[in-house]
């Protein structure tokens, strides 16, 4: 499991330590806590420069546009957020031992669809999936993949989809 095994390997810890969490995985708060030893501070520690590059998926602090107002405004339409990419994250690599990071904040199915390098993301100007790509390519047939897509879903063949969401 991707999460688990994430957090495994950057704290040594078992993943069952974590509190369960019910956030929308993209937006995921971190599950590592400040001040945690993780594998990018140990080997800072020792003199090492670290970086961390690929997926991330362990949880990051987005700041938001209305502080007044949930992130993740309505559970059954997750497209929307109330997310200002325009501001530095915290509480991702750069926070926990490394020194440079280029990273997505969650899978490659799941919005955010950005990068982040270091605190910022690369392109804050974010639309939606759908507004981006079409919602199906002429010829597309369903495969045993559509059951983890919905109808709001980019869908172009067995393996190539998009939840809709926010991407830059």
């Amino acid at each position: 499991m991707c999460i688990p095994s994430r957090y495994g390997l950057l704290t040594g810890r078992y993943h069952f330590r974590v509190p369960p969490r019910k956030e929308y995985l993209g937006y995921l708060p971190p599950l590592i806590e400040p001040g945690r030893e993780t594998i990018g501070s140990l080997m800072q520690r020792a003199g090492y420069t670290t970086a961390s590059v690929g997926k991330w998926h362990v949880g990051v602090n987005w700041k938001l546009k209305d502080d007044l107002k949930p992130q993740i405004p309505d559970r059954n339409d997750k497209t929307i957020t109330n997310t200002d990419f325009s501001r530095d994250i915290s509480g991702g690599p750069n926070s926990l031992g490394f020194d440079y990071s280029y990273i997505l904040p969650a899978s490659l199915d799941m919005p955010p669809y950005v990068y982040v390098k270091n605190s910022q993301v690369v392109d804050p100007d974010v639309i939606l999936t759908a507004d981006a790509y079409p919602k199906m390519l002429p010829g597309t047939t369903y495969a045993w993949d559509r059951k983890h897509t919905n109808e709001n879903d980019i869908y172009w063949e067995h393996g190539v989809w998009w939840r809709n969401g926010e991407i830059f």
